[in-house]
């Protein structure tokens, strides 16, 4: 929520010290929010269709990037190792290569003799090392990969897509906290469980900790709800084919933004409290003023 800070000036009696109080306000009527929602989901859909995919992504790494890398880099190692030998630089370009890329026969027969070059390729040789493992781990962090990886493992099985219905799940959760009963984690699980719900018990637990703010293992029936509808806005971002498991990474990460609206709520009412108290405090002394200036007149 943005607060935006403004200084208000306060009419007091004539002589009476002026008083100004810092008031904190919303967002300004000027700025309407319609209209910073729809930027932002313009420039994210932009940006959404921009984004290439990942099969593209992984083609031009493989294809492209990579060994363009690998040319740059052995020009330079190669390089520096033809300097310190005396060699052509394109000999110190194929010994790096062969280096980088660990062939079984180098593509040049030349190769160190004196003792700073051999010193020098072991230095080479070790950043080789580094670039490679840099390269491989880079491959291997791709999206793509992952999922073949998943695939592979999984024997090409399918993954095990939630059955859980979403009314009869939004009726279990409420209808555990109704005539202001809690629930703790166990009867938590337990009504996951009955609905079908097959995600781990640990994003369970994970879950619930996000709702149980005071640490008690019990939830009211407002913060039952709220969990409720985690996992309805999960559901609706997701995609079909969504396993329990996901679809409760899914809720958690709903209970975040929950839990800062939550505080965003909690923090604009201590400001209103405080706006409250300092304006009843200016008020005292105004009187307190007002009533020495009506004392002095008497006197004199």
């Amino acid at each position: 929520m943005a607060s935006v800070p403004t200084s208000e000036r306060q009419e007091t009696p004539l002589g009476a010290p002026q008083i100004y109080v810092e008031n904190v306000g919303v967002t300004p009527p000027s700025v309407p929010r319609e209209v910073v929602d729809d930027d932002v989901d313009d420039g994210e859909a932009e940006s959404k269709c921009c984004q290439p995919s990942e099969t593209t992504m992984f083609v031009l790494t493989v294809i492209f990037i990579l060994p363009i890398g690998v040319i740059c880099l052995s020009f330079i190692f190669g390089g520096l190792l033809a300097a310190v030998e005396g060699w052509n630089i394109m000999d110190g370009f194929y010994y790096s290569v062969s280096a980088l890329c660990g062939l079984p026969e180098a593509l040049t027969d030349v190769s160190p003799d004196s003792t700073s070059g051999k010193f020098a390729d072991i230095v080479i040789a070790v950043w080789s090392l580094s670039v490679a493992g840099t390269f491989i781990g880079l491959i291997a962090g791709m999206g793509l990969v992952g999922k073949l990886t998943d695939f592979i493992e999984k024997a090409g099985a399918l993954p095990d897509i939630s059955q859980v219905d979403k009314k009869e799940l939004m009726m279990a959760l409420t209808t555990s906290t109704e005539n202001g009963a809690t629930v703790n984690f166990v009867g938590f699980k337990k009504i996951m469980r009955d609905v079908g719900m097959t995600a781990p018990a640990k994003e369970l637990k994970k879950l619930f900790n996000k709702f149980d703010k005071d640490g008690s293992d019990d939830l009211d029936t407002s913060e039952v709800a709220a969990i409720g509808e985690m996992f309805d806005k999960a559901a609706a971002l997701g995609d079909d084919d969504m396993s329990d498991e996901q679809w409760t990474k899914g809720a958690s990460v709903h209970a975040d933004q929950w839990q800062v609206m939550q505080n965003q709520t909690k923090l604009a009412g201590d400001l209103a409290e405080v706006k409250t108290q300092v304006a009843a405090l200016e008020q005292m002394m105004q009187k307190i003023y007002a009533k020495i200036c009506e004392d002095q007149v008497v006197d004199t």
